[in-house]
């Protein structure tokens, strides 16, 4: 919401203008002689006026503005006063004698003015963030003041007024007051004569300003001509008040913005547009959707240049792409961030090996100059065929176009943008773009250049940094295809527990929030978690049986079997056994034989008495070729053997873990930027534990970032239920659940985290997405422990 400060003084002469402000082009506080500076385009906008009293000093232009909109206007404008006043200004001034009754002229039925009768404690929207509310004032006639506010900050004028009590408490509720604007009509000098008229001086507010809220500008206003540096003077000469302390003057203009609120004197229309421009090219630079970034530049040319429509093109493999699309007359509203794709081709830059200087927006791109034409039914050298059936397709007038080439640091274009239909301010009929306009659009277009030139480019490197992170991926696919698995969908499930604690309303993780900014920083954690296990040898990383080493090892051990039975035979054929001990003792040896590959395909959990049948195995011996005695099993085939579950050893799974110091090694070695240097400790915590018993460095919960936390969840659980895995297959749903519950319950994974991961749902939307039908069972999620759902069974 911006507020213009059309006059604020106490009276005329010279610049002086007496007390009225423009809120938005549409909404005046005060008709005093300020009005008379606007032209006559603004002057017909205006459709209310809030009047804080009937003094001639701020109402003295109201007829004068409704006389200037006879004729440009088709509903009168709204005048909102007290009852005191309306009746003052209708007796007094709007009587017919002095000026028509303009309430009820030219009928009753359809006037030029609309008195609106307000109490205090009324309240109006402005626009969709702005509202404005009359606040208390004591003047020697009824008055009041306003309050303004819009984006949660308030703006207070306090009209004529000598304050006191109701005053003061009105404004005190109000949310963010950022500005004071206050009265302070006469010198100390004119105490009395100030009291009796119902104003304030610099000593009566001075004592009151102890009520006035901390952190809120004072703005001084209504000074009389000549005494305005006295009366400042005394001000800020008294001592009781230590803040700023600031005069309004002619020019000024207050913001309140979505982001900032801001007060800056603007005295001429140029300075004000150079401003404009400014804050737009600030915002645009700041964007970082290109979908949006493209948008906003067509909007605000569009707001700039007063036009019915116009498009966005994007220079893309030597055409011109269609980005967004707008015309308010026909209601179109397509590509950027609408969700509407446009259904026109692009504009190719060369048509049969020639350069396509007939279409206007390709002659632009490729003449990298702007192209005004008055109208479009009338121009020579440009082919407008199109433009002219989509005219009788749709019912439109194509008629003026402005295509304003847009240049990238190195001159070359990398876009167009084209705007259609001037519109007169006032009748609305359709003319050229003037000069001034096409020069406001030029200087528009070159900083949506640079803004768009800069966010391409950004673009372009993050998709190169993405292309080597899915590079060093692919590396890892190509060396294990299992991990390359892993690595795509840990990202995907982080990402969608992220979202879903960002969603929650309730419960210890409501405050977290997670911009975009934050989504990529995690993302890209996510993509690298693993990246360490580039490192780790393959036939660990993949090794589907205990006994699998760099060969698999169970063959070695069926070589032996297959020599014991053939010595069986052998010992038989010579007399030495009987056939009957050969066949015995060979179904023995077959059933140690089942029993280590049985015991090799490893699994959740070996007993004990597998691992003594192991040990007994151990302790027989066969014969080598040099006729020397082996154990049937090697020391490290019976370590190997006798691990409890999955298929690793001790020193294998050291070898496996070893991959997350390589990882965090790896990414704290590079130069990460502020948006992403927490990817190191985001990444390198995923097999920590709540308890501080994980790994690599014992961290405990609390030392621990929620994105880390998320990973751990996510590695975690897309492990339990990945089906690529060589050495065991795929839990169900429910019982990867279950796992995971009783992890929590033993403080591995985080217990908030755990309950959005279940309250949300999210293993479901991660399972529909990845996880084969036959592994997505039915789930009582009310029998799964470690969160807030589950029932102890009865």
């Amino acid at each position: 919401m911006d507020i213009h400060v059309l006059g604020c003084s106490g009276g005329i002469g010279d610049h002086l203008r007496t007390t009225s402000f423009l809120l938005d082009q549409h909404t005046l506080i005060d008709a005093g002689t300020g009005v008379g500076d606007l032209d006559l385009a603004t002057l017909a906008g205006i459709d209310r006026v809030f009047l804080t009293h009937a003094h001639m000093d701020h109402t003295c232009m109201l007829p004068m503005l409704v006389d200037a909109a006879i004729g440009l206007r088709h509903q009168p404008v709204k005048v909102y006063a007290t009852n005191d006043t309306i009746h003052t200004l209708k007796t007094h001034l709007f009587n017919h004698a002095l000026w028509p009754d303009f309430s009820s002229v030219p009928s009753p039925e359809a006037p030029f003015l609309e008195f609106v009768p307000f109490n205090l404690g009324d309240e109006y929207q402005l626009d969709a963030n702005t509202c404005i509310r009359p606040v208390p004032a004591v003047h020697s006639i009824p008055a009041v003041g306003y309050a303004v506010t819009s984006h949660q900050q308030s703006w207070v004028f306090s009209g004529d007024t000598k304050g006191g009590p109701d005053f003061w408490h009105a404004i005190r509720q109000l949310p963010g007051l950022r500005w004071l604007v206050i009265e302070t009509s006469f010198t100390n000098h004119d105490q009395s004569l100030a009291d009796i008229s119902g104003h304030l001086c610099p000593d009566s507010l001075l004592t009151q300003l102890d009520q006035l809220p901390l952190q809120t500008a004072l703005v001084i206003t209504h000074l009389k001509p000549g005494e305005e540096e006295l009366i400042m003077q005394e001000l800020r000469a008294s001592g009781s008040y230590t803040g700023d302390i600031t005069a309004l003057h002619r020019g000024h203009h207050f913001n309140l913005g979505h982001q900032h609120a801001s007060l800056t004197l603007s005295v001429q229309d140029e300075s004000k547009w150079l401003e404009r421009l400014n804050r737009i090219g600030t915002d645009l630079s700041a964007e970082r959707n290109l979908a949006t970034l493209l948008e906003r530049i067509l909007l605000a040319a569009k707001e700039f240049s007063g036009a019915d429509g116009g498009t966005v093109y994007r220079v893309v493999d030597h055409q011109l792409q269609f980005e967004t699309l707008r015309n308010d007359s026909l209601g179109f509203a397509m590509g950027g961030t609408t969700g509407t794709p446009i259904p026109f081709p692009a504009i190719p830059l060369e048509k049969d090996g020639q350069p396509n200087h007939h279409h206007v927006v390709a002659h632009a791109a490729l003449a990298g100059r702007t192209i005004n034409i008055e109208d479009a039914y009338t121009a020579e050298g440009y082919d407008f065929s199109g433009t002219r059936a989509f005219d009788a397709q749709t019912g439109y007038r194509s008629q003026s176009f402005l295509t304003v080439p847009m240049k990238d640091h190195d001159d070359n274009v990398i876009g167009v943008l084209q705007l259609i239909n001037a519109k007169h301010p006032l009748t609305q009929r359709i003319i050229g773009f003037s000069a001034a306009k096409q020069q406001q659009v030029e200087s528009l277009a070159s900083q949506a250049a640079i803004a768009l030139s800069n966010r391409l480019l950004i673009d372009q490197l993050e998709t190169l940094f993405e292309s080597l992170i899915t590079l060093i991926n692919t590396a890892l696919d190509e060396k294990s295809p299992y991990t390359g698995g892993h690595c795509a969908r840990v990202p995907e499930l982080t990402m969608l527990l992220a979202d879903a604690t960002d969603r929650i309303q309730s419960g210890p993780l409501k405050d977290f929030q997670l911009s975009e900014k934050d989504r990529y920083e995690l993302k890209i954690a996510s993509l690298l978690h693993d990246c360490g296990k580039i490192t780790t040898p393959v036939h660990i990383v993949d090794k589907a049986s205990k006994l699998e080493a760099i060969h698999d090892r169970i063959e070695v051990v069926n070589s032996r079997f297959d020599m014991l039975c053939k010595d069986l035979e052998i010992a038989c054929l010579k007399g030495q056994i009987t056939e009957e001990e050969a066949r015995a003792q060979q179904a023995r040896l077959n059933e140690d034989r089942q029993l280590i590959e049985r015991c090799n395909r490893g699994g959740e959990w070996m007993s004990d008495e597998a691992i003594a049948g192991i040990q007994r195995i151990a302790s027989q011996v066969w014969t080598d070729r040099d006729g020397n005695p082996q154990p049937l099993l090697t020391a490290d085939e019976v370590t190997s053997l006798c691990v409890r579950k999955g298929t690793l050893t001790d020193a294998e799974r050291n070898i496996i873990n070893h991959h997350i110091v390589v990882t965090i090694n790896m990414l704290e070695a590079l130069p990460w930027p502020p948006h992403l240097a927490k990817v190191p400790e985001y990444a390198g915590g995923h097999h920590e534990r709540m308890d501080g018993k994980g790994y690599p460095k014992g961290l405990k919960r609390e030392e621990m970032s929620l994105q880390a936390r998320m990973m751990g969840i996510a590695d975690i659980f897309e492990a339990l239920t990945a089906a690529d895995r060589p050495y065991k297959p795929g839990l169900t749903l429910s019982t990867a659940l279950k796992i995971l519950g009783k992890m929590t319950l033993d403080q591995h994974i985080d217990p908030d985290l755990f309950d959005v991961f279940m309250t949300e749902k999210v293993y479901q939307t991660y399972a529909d997405q990845f996880l084969p039908p036959h592994q997505i069972d039915r789930i009582d999620d009310t029998q799964i422990p470690g969160w807030s759902g589950y029932r102890q069974p009865q």
